[in-house]
């Protein structure tokens, strides 16, 4: 799995892609709730990087607890 910190707050993973894979889970790690714009402003990164590459993608949000 690779982990790619955007800033102190956010936390991506994504999941180990295999080559006939055209599908990747993505799970995004805040340190604090996110609204609704700021979940849809992700959603829409990761989705548009995905589709470059014709890719599939199931997001999950989770909060941190430290």
């Amino acid at each position: 799995m690779k982990l790619k910190k955007i800033n102190k707050q956010v936390v991506v993973s994504f999941s180990d892609l295999k080559e006939e894979d055209d599908r990747v889970e993505v799970t995004i790690q805040t340190k604090q709730r996110l609204n609704a714009a700021q979940k849809k402003a992700l959603q829409k990164a990761v989705k548009d990087a995905a589709d470059q590459y014709s890719m599939t993608v199931q997001m999950t949000f989770t909060v941190s607890d430290k």
